[in-house]
Protein backbone atom coordinates (compact mmCIF):
# COMPACT_ATOMS: atom_id res chain seq x y z
CA UNK A 1 0.00 0.00 0.00
CA UNK A 2 1.61 3.21 -1.38
CA UNK A 3 1.29 6.21 1.40
CA UNK A 4 -0.73 8.83 -0.40
CA UNK A 5 -3.30 5.80 -0.38
CA UNK A 6 -3.37 5.84 3.56
CA UNK A 7 -3.50 9.49 3.97
CA UNK A 8 -7.78 9.46 3.99
CA UNK A 9 -7.29 7.22 6.59
CA UNK A 10 -4.85 9.53 8.55
CA UNK A 11 -7.32 12.12 8.14
CA UNK A 12 -10.27 10.10 9.37
CA UNK A 13 -8.73 9.12 12.31
CA UNK A 14 -7.21 12.25 13.03
CA UNK A 15 -3.48 10.79 13.29
CA UNK A 16 -0.46 10.77 11.14
CA UNK A 17 2.19 8.17 11.61
CA UNK A 18 5.70 8.97 11.87
CA UNK A 19 6.06 5.52 10.71
CA UNK A 20 3.70 4.04 7.81
CA UNK A 21 5.13 0.69 8.05
CA UNK A 22 3.27 0.71 12.04
CA UNK A 23 -0.04 1.29 10.00
CA UNK A 24 0.79 -1.16 7.23
CA UNK A 25 1.23 -3.75 9.96
CA UNK A 26 -2.09 -2.79 11.88
CA UNK A 27 -3.99 -3.08 9.02
CA UNK A 28 -2.51 -6.87 7.73
CA UNK A 29 -4.69 -9.67 8.94
CA UNK A 30 -3.17 -13.50 9.46
CA UNK A 31 -4.61 -14.80 6.59
CA UNK A 32 -2.48 -12.45 4.05
CA UNK A 33 0.59 -13.25 5.92
CA UNK A 34 -0.22 -17.12 5.08
CA UNK A 35 -0.87 -16.23 1.84
CA UNK A 36 2.08 -14.40 1.80
CA UNK A 37 4.84 -16.36 3.31
CA UNK A 38 8.03 -14.75 1.79
CA UNK A 39 6.63 -11.39 3.47
CA UNK A 40 7.25 -12.86 6.98
CA UNK A 41 4.69 -13.96 9.22
CA UNK A 42 3.85 -10.18 9.96
CA UNK A 43 0.45 -9.58 11.05
CA UNK A 44 -2.03 -7.21 13.37
CA UNK A 45 -3.17 -10.24 16.15
CA UNK A 46 -0.11 -8.56 18.58
CA UNK A 47 -1.09 -5.29 18.16
CA UNK A 48 -4.69 -6.07 18.69
CA UNK A 49 -3.80 -7.67 21.87
CA UNK A 50 -2.35 -4.08 22.64
CA UNK A 51 -4.67 -2.46 21.66
CA UNK A 52 -7.76 -4.31 23.23
CA UNK A 53 -5.73 -3.69 26.92
CA UNK A 54 -5.27 0.18 25.70
CA UNK A 55 -8.35 0.49 24.33
CA UNK A 56 -10.16 -0.66 27.89
CA UNK A 57 -7.99 1.50 30.13
CA UNK A 58 -8.50 4.93 28.31
CA UNK A 59 -12.18 3.87 27.71
CA UNK A 60 -12.25 3.22 31.71
CA UNK A 61 -10.65 6.29 32.20
CA UNK A 62 -12.76 8.79 30.40
CA UNK A 63 -16.19 7.38 32.00
CA UNK A 64 -14.62 8.14 35.03
CA UNK A 65 -13.92 11.93 34.27
CA UNK A 66 -17.42 11.81 32.77
CA UNK A 67 -19.37 10.36 35.51
CA UNK A 68 -17.34 11.13 38.88
CA UNK A 69 -21.00 9.33 41.06
CA UNK A 70 -21.59 6.17 38.85
CA UNK A 71 -20.69 2.84 40.75
CA UNK A 72 -18.06 0.31 39.17
CA UNK A 73 -20.49 -1.70 38.09
CA UNK A 74 -22.56 0.30 35.86
CA UNK A 75 -19.23 2.18 34.25
CA UNK A 76 -18.10 -1.53 33.81
CA UNK A 77 -21.46 -1.84 32.00
CA UNK A 78 -20.89 1.60 29.78
CA UNK A 79 -17.47 0.65 28.91
CA UNK A 80 -18.94 -2.97 27.78
CA UNK A 81 -21.31 -1.56 25.57
CA UNK A 82 -18.42 1.02 24.14
CA UNK A 83 -15.95 -1.47 23.32
CA UNK A 84 -18.58 -4.15 22.20
CA UNK A 85 -17.73 -6.27 18.52
CA UNK A 86 -20.72 -4.01 17.03
CA UNK A 87 -19.53 -0.91 18.32
CA UNK A 88 -16.13 -1.26 17.15
CA UNK A 89 -16.99 -2.41 13.84
CA UNK A 90 -19.59 0.55 13.74
CA UNK A 91 -16.72 2.26 14.32
CA UNK A 92 -14.19 0.88 12.13
CA UNK A 93 -16.87 1.05 8.82
CA UNK A 94 -17.14 5.10 9.55
CA UNK A 95 -13.31 4.97 9.33
CA UNK A 96 -14.28 2.74 5.72
CA UNK A 97 -11.09 0.49 7.53
CA UNK A 98 -12.42 -2.54 5.44
CA UNK A 99 -10.99 -0.59 2.12
CA UNK A 100 -7.41 -0.54 3.57
CA UNK A 101 -7.31 -4.15 5.26
CA UNK A 102 -4.70 -6.50 3.49
CA UNK A 103 -5.96 -9.85 3.93
CA UNK A 104 -6.05 -12.93 1.68
CA UNK A 105 -7.96 -14.13 -1.00
CA UNK A 106 -9.95 -16.85 0.39
CA UNK A 107 -10.87 -14.28 3.19
CA UNK A 108 -11.49 -11.16 1.19
CA UNK A 109 -13.90 -14.03 -1.02
CA UNK A 110 -15.73 -14.26 2.23
CA UNK A 111 -16.73 -11.28 2.74
CA UNK A 112 -13.94 -10.50 5.75
CA UNK A 113 -13.88 -6.82 4.60
CA UNK A 114 -16.93 -6.69 6.41
CA UNK A 115 -16.95 -9.19 9.06
CA UNK A 116 -17.41 -7.36 12.41
CA UNK A 117 -14.81 -9.76 14.18
CA UNK A 118 -12.27 -8.48 11.46
CA UNK A 119 -13.10 -4.86 11.81
CA UNK A 120 -13.37 -4.76 15.34
CA UNK A 121 -9.71 -6.20 15.97
CA UNK A 122 -8.38 -4.18 13.08
CA UNK A 123 -9.39 -0.83 14.93
CA UNK A 124 -7.65 -1.97 18.04
CA UNK A 125 -4.49 -2.98 15.83
CA UNK A 126 -4.71 0.37 14.78
CA UNK A 127 -5.23 2.13 18.15
CA UNK A 128 -2.29 -0.08 19.81
CA UNK A 129 0.05 1.45 16.33
CA UNK A 130 -0.86 5.09 17.50
CA UNK A 131 -0.14 4.21 20.71
CA UNK A 132 3.63 2.77 19.47
CA UNK A 133 4.26 5.73 17.12
CA UNK A 134 3.48 8.57 19.33
CA UNK A 135 4.28 7.15 22.85
CA UNK A 136 8.34 8.27 22.59
CA UNK A 137 7.25 11.43 22.98
CA UNK A 138 3.98 11.91 23.80
CA UNK A 139 3.04 8.76 25.85
CA UNK A 140 -0.81 8.22 26.29
CA UNK A 141 -1.67 11.03 25.25
CA UNK A 142 -2.35 10.66 21.31
CA UNK A 143 -3.84 7.30 21.79
CA UNK A 144 -6.11 9.01 24.43
CA UNK A 145 -7.18 12.20 21.88
CA UNK A 146 -8.00 9.67 18.66
CA UNK A 147 -10.18 7.60 20.97
CA UNK A 148 -11.92 10.51 22.47
CA UNK A 149 -12.60 11.60 19.39
CA UNK A 150 -13.68 8.15 18.20
CA UNK A 151 -16.16 7.92 20.86
CA UNK A 152 -16.93 11.58 21.49
CA UNK A 153 -20.26 11.14 19.65
CA UNK A 154 -21.79 8.31 20.99
CA UNK A 155 -20.73 9.88 24.36
CA UNK A 156 -23.04 12.74 23.54
CA UNK A 157 -25.57 10.80 22.99
CA UNK A 158 -25.39 8.46 25.94
CA UNK A 159 -24.72 4.95 26.03
CA UNK A 160 -26.96 1.92 24.67
CA UNK A 161 -26.42 -1.35 25.97
CA UNK A 162 -24.74 -3.82 23.84
CA UNK A 163 -26.80 -5.53 21.25
CA UNK A 164 -26.49 -8.98 22.80
CA UNK A 165 -26.25 -9.84 26.45
CA UNK A 166 -22.71 -9.38 28.02
CA UNK A 167 -22.03 -12.46 29.84
CA UNK A 168 -18.64 -11.18 30.57
CA UNK A 169 -19.27 -8.43 32.40
CA UNK A 170 -21.57 -10.14 34.72
CA UNK A 171 -19.79 -13.20 35.19
CA UNK A 172 -17.25 -10.97 36.52
CA UNK A 173 -19.56 -8.71 38.80
CA UNK A 174 -21.02 -12.20 40.58
CA UNK A 175 -17.18 -13.24 40.95
CA UNK A 176 -16.12 -9.62 42.79
CA UNK A 177 -19.13 -10.19 44.99
CA UNK A 178 -18.67 -13.33 45.78
CA UNK A 179 -15.17 -13.86 46.00
CA UNK A 180 -13.57 -10.19 45.48
CA UNK A 181 -11.18 -11.26 42.84
CA UNK A 182 -11.49 -11.19 38.84
CA UNK A 183 -11.50 -14.52 36.25
CA UNK A 184 -9.05 -14.71 32.72
CA UNK A 185 -9.68 -16.24 29.68
CA UNK A 186 -7.70 -18.01 27.67
CA UNK A 187 -8.02 -18.98 23.62
CA UNK A 188 -7.81 -22.65 23.93
CA UNK A 189 -8.29 -23.91 20.44
CA UNK A 190 -8.06 -21.90 16.85
CA UNK A 191 -10.08 -24.15 14.36
CA UNK A 192 -10.40 -23.70 10.37
CA UNK A 193 -8.65 -21.84 7.43
CA UNK A 194 -8.88 -18.28 7.99
CA UNK A 195 -11.57 -17.18 6.02
CA UNK A 196 -14.01 -19.23 8.62
CA UNK A 197 -12.37 -19.63 11.55
CA UNK A 198 -13.95 -21.02 14.93
CA UNK A 199 -12.31 -20.23 18.01
CA UNK A 200 -12.49 -22.03 21.68
CA UNK A 201 -12.34 -20.19 24.59
CA UNK A 202 -12.28 -21.10 28.63
CA UNK A 203 -12.64 -19.07 31.41
CA UNK A 204 -11.18 -19.50 34.71
CA UNK A 205 -10.97 -18.77 38.35
CA UNK A 206 -8.14 -19.18 40.66
CA UNK A 207 -7.05 -21.74 38.12
CA UNK A 208 -9.91 -23.53 37.65
CA UNK A 209 -11.93 -23.67 34.67
CA UNK A 210 -15.37 -22.49 34.70
CA UNK A 211 -16.43 -23.04 31.38
CA UNK A 212 -15.81 -23.33 27.71
CA UNK A 213 -17.29 -22.23 24.82
CA UNK A 214 -16.71 -21.30 21.03
CA UNK A 215 -17.72 -18.94 18.05
CA UNK A 216 -16.39 -17.18 15.24
CA UNK A 217 -14.15 -14.83 16.91
CA UNK A 218 -12.17 -14.91 19.34
CA UNK A 219 -14.67 -12.39 21.24
CA UNK A 220 -17.66 -14.45 20.56
CA UNK A 221 -15.90 -17.79 22.66
CA UNK A 222 -15.28 -15.73 25.48
CA UNK A 223 -18.74 -14.70 25.56
CA UNK A 224 -19.92 -18.25 25.24
CA UNK A 225 -17.77 -19.23 28.16
CA UNK A 226 -18.79 -16.75 30.33
CA UNK A 227 -22.44 -17.75 29.68
CA UNK A 228 -21.62 -21.19 30.78
CA UNK A 229 -19.70 -20.09 33.76
CA UNK A 230 -22.84 -18.17 34.26
CA UNK A 231 -25.25 -21.28 34.64
CA UNK A 232 -22.94 -23.73 36.12
CA UNK A 233 -22.82 -20.89 39.10
CA UNK A 234 -26.04 -21.39 40.99
CA UNK A 235 -26.73 -19.56 43.99
CA UNK A 236 -26.34 -21.41 47.08
CA UNK A 237 -29.76 -22.36 48.95
CA UNK A 238 -30.64 -20.97 52.59
CA UNK A 239 -28.75 -23.44 55.70
CA UNK A 240 -30.70 -25.21 56.99
CA UNK A 241 -30.38 -28.64 58.81
CA UNK A 242 -30.14 -31.42 55.91
CA UNK A 243 -28.23 -28.58 53.94
CA UNK A 244 -26.21 -26.86 56.84
CA UNK A 245 -22.80 -29.47 55.38
CA UNK A 246 -22.70 -28.30 51.90
CA UNK A 247 -20.45 -25.53 50.18
CA UNK A 248 -20.70 -23.34 47.33
CA UNK A 249 -17.64 -23.74 44.89
CA UNK A 250 -16.64 -21.79 42.22
CA UNK A 251 -17.50 -24.22 39.21
CA UNK A 252 -20.92 -24.24 41.17
CA UNK A 253 -21.19 -27.64 42.21
CA UNK A 254 -22.44 -28.93 45.55
CA UNK A 255 -20.37 -31.11 47.36
CA UNK A 256 -21.79 -33.88 49.08
CA UNK A 257 -18.64 -36.44 50.00
CA UNK A 258 -19.20 -34.87 53.59
CA UNK A 259 -22.64 -35.56 53.92
CA UNK A 260 -22.66 -39.20 52.33
CA UNK A 261 -20.07 -40.32 54.43
CA UNK A 262 -22.17 -39.03 57.74
CA UNK A 263 -25.24 -41.00 56.55
CA UNK A 264 -23.10 -44.18 56.12
CA UNK A 265 -21.63 -43.99 59.20
CA UNK A 266 -24.92 -43.42 60.82
CA UNK A 267 -26.73 -46.84 59.33
CA UNK A 268 -23.17 -48.81 60.19
CA UNK A 269 -23.88 -47.68 64.06
CA UNK A 270 -27.22 -48.46 63.73
CA UNK A 271 -26.14 -51.74 62.44
CA UNK A 272 -24.18 -52.31 65.28
CA UNK A 273 -26.70 -51.11 67.97
CA UNK A 274 -29.21 -53.32 66.77
CA UNK A 275 -26.78 -56.36 67.18
CA UNK A 276 -25.44 -56.22 70.26
CA UNK A 277 -29.31 -55.52 71.81
CA UNK A 278 -29.72 -58.89 69.95
CA UNK A 279 -31.87 -57.69 67.22
CA UNK A 280 -31.37 -59.08 64.33
CA UNK A 281 -29.00 -56.36 61.28
CA UNK A 282 -31.75 -57.21 58.80
CA UNK A 283 -34.90 -56.52 61.07
CA UNK A 284 -37.03 -53.77 59.66
CA UNK A 285 -36.46 -50.65 62.12
CA UNK A 286 -39.52 -49.18 63.91
CA UNK A 287 -42.38 -47.92 61.39
CA UNK A 288 -42.69 -44.63 63.05
CA UNK A 289 -38.82 -44.00 64.98
CA UNK A 290 -39.58 -40.34 65.23
CA UNK A 291 -42.31 -41.06 67.60
CA UNK A 292 -39.88 -42.10 70.38
CA UNK A 293 -38.63 -38.45 70.22
CA UNK A 294 -41.23 -35.37 68.57
CA UNK A 295 -39.35 -33.56 67.08
CA UNK A 296 -35.84 -34.97 66.82
CA UNK A 297 -34.35 -36.60 63.27
CA UNK A 298 -35.39 -39.84 62.75
CA UNK A 299 -32.06 -41.35 62.52
CA UNK A 300 -31.17 -39.96 66.45
CA UNK A 301 -34.38 -42.08 67.21
CA UNK A 302 -33.07 -45.08 65.99
CA UNK A 303 -29.65 -44.62 67.99
CA UNK A 304 -31.80 -43.92 71.03
CA UNK A 305 -33.99 -46.76 71.17
CA UNK A 306 -30.75 -48.94 70.06
CA UNK A 307 -28.84 -48.00 72.42
CA UNK A 308 -31.16 -48.33 75.62
CA UNK A 309 -31.63 -52.14 74.16
CA UNK A 310 -28.13 -52.39 74.58
CA UNK A 311 -28.26 -51.25 78.29
CA UNK A 312 -31.15 -52.86 79.09
CA UNK A 313 -29.48 -56.04 77.90
CA UNK A 314 -26.33 -55.24 79.81
CA UNK A 315 -28.21 -55.00 82.97
CA UNK A 316 -29.97 -58.05 82.83
CA UNK A 317 -27.05 -60.04 82.12
CA UNK A 318 -25.74 -58.59 85.29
Amino acid sequence: MEQRGIEPLYERLGYTFRDPELALLALTHTSYSNENPRQGPQHNERLECLGDAGLDFVISDLLMRRYPALPEGDLSKMRASLVSESALASIARELELGGHLRMGRGEEQSGGRDKDSILSDTLEALLAAVYLDSAPEHGIAAIQRVVHGLFAHRLAHGVRPPRLEDFKTELQELVQSRYKDTVRYEITAEVGPDHDKHFEAAVFFRDRELGRGSGRSKKQAEQSAARLALQSMKPAPPATATARSTSFSPVGRWSVGASRSRVIARARMTRLCRFNSGVSPSAAPSANPAATCPGVPSEFNVLTSCCSSLISTSMRRK
